[in-house]
């Protein structure tokens, strides 16, 4: 019987590789952000590292759609400080409700949206008290505040932009396919068991979903990684329906028959013709397969 040994990661310190290179990128981002704040001669040069710190995300595609949310929200947010200190400079009372209602706002939009969206929200609200409410008392320097915090931030995003660019940062496309094909493999087990006239599971049919829907932001992620990236994104995103779809055609029928399962489904799940010959490196591929073999199920109701 031949043995099929896991190839271990390579470790130093026993830690492995891929941390100590995540490690070493961020803290050269960190000190190209000093370096460069510094000689810029910003008033706070840390802000820059401290941007770096925020945005460090092992793949290149998570840090580079973090930091252009980042710079958004810094964008939104320093506008609105500007604009909140020139309408209300002389009434310190209408400037702390009108940037409470702001904080408000963006919280209430933060809840409505995910991932790095709602971060971008966030950061928009706190951005204005950063500004806008620390200097209440010489509103006369809140254009001068913004533009430090605005330069400052952005000395960060392309501090760690280029460290990610030179020192060839990871893509996350590789790990989000693997991790579509486990969950197709969980939804193909689940249709199979559906349709040999298992009860429903109800737990495990949310389960399903929920995980699905989670990769949401991880593939809105993968956009910025290459010029491929798009592309990807748009397959995975079929790949995450066309999952949805086969498990939700799979409920179906098994509510359907309701444990009486006709002759038809089973001969074809025990058919080779419902395994798909797609790898699983190829979930697009192997989720339209599944999907159109369940369809073909479901009978026509006259």
């Amino acid at each position: 019987m031949a043995a099929t040994i896991a190839q271990q990661p390579f470790t130093i310190a026993k830690i492995p590789a891929s941390s100590w290179s995540f490690a070493v990128r961020v803290w050269l981002a960190i000190v190209l952000a000093l370096f460069v704040g510094l000689w810029l001669q910003l008033d706070a040069p840390f802000t820059a590292a401290v941007t770096v710190a925020i945005l460090a995300e092992p793949t290149r595609g998570q840090a580079l759609e973090k930091a252009a949310f980042r710079l958004l929200g810094t964008a939104v947010g320093v506008t609105a400080s500007i604009a909140l200190t020139g309408i209300f400079s002389q009434t310190r009372d209408l400037m702390l409700v009108a940037s409470a209602v702001w904080l408000g706002l963006c919280v209430f939009a933060a809840k409505l949206l995910d991932g790095y969206r709602a971060y971008a929200a966030v950061l928009t609200g706190y951005t204005v008290a950063n500004i806008a409410i620390q200097q209440i008392d010489h509103p006369q320097n809140v254009f001068d505040a913004s533009l430090e915090r605005g330069a400052a931030i952005a000395v960060g995003v392309i501090s760690i932009a280029a460290i990610n660019v030179v020192m060839s940062a990871p893509n996350h496309h590789p790990a989000l396919a693997a991790q579509l094909a486990a969950i197709h493999a969980r939804v193909r087990a689940y249709a199979s068991a559906a349709l040999h006239g298992a009860r429903d599971n109800s737990a495990l049919f949310l389960a399903l979903v929920r995980d699905i829907v989670g990769l949401h932001s991880e593939i809105a992620g993968i956009d910025l990684e290459s010029s491929s990236g798009p592309a990807r994104s748009a397959a995975a995103r079929s790949a995450a329906v066309g999952l949805v779809v086969q498990l939700q055609a799979a409920r179906l029928l098994n509510t359907m028959f309701v444990g009486a399962v006709m002759p038809r489904q089973k001969t074809a799940f025990a058919s080779d013709e419902w395994k798909t010959k797609a790898p699983a490196t190829q979930p697009v591929a192997a989720t339209q397969h599944c999907r159109k073999r369940l369809i073909c199920l479901i009978p026509v109701r006259r």
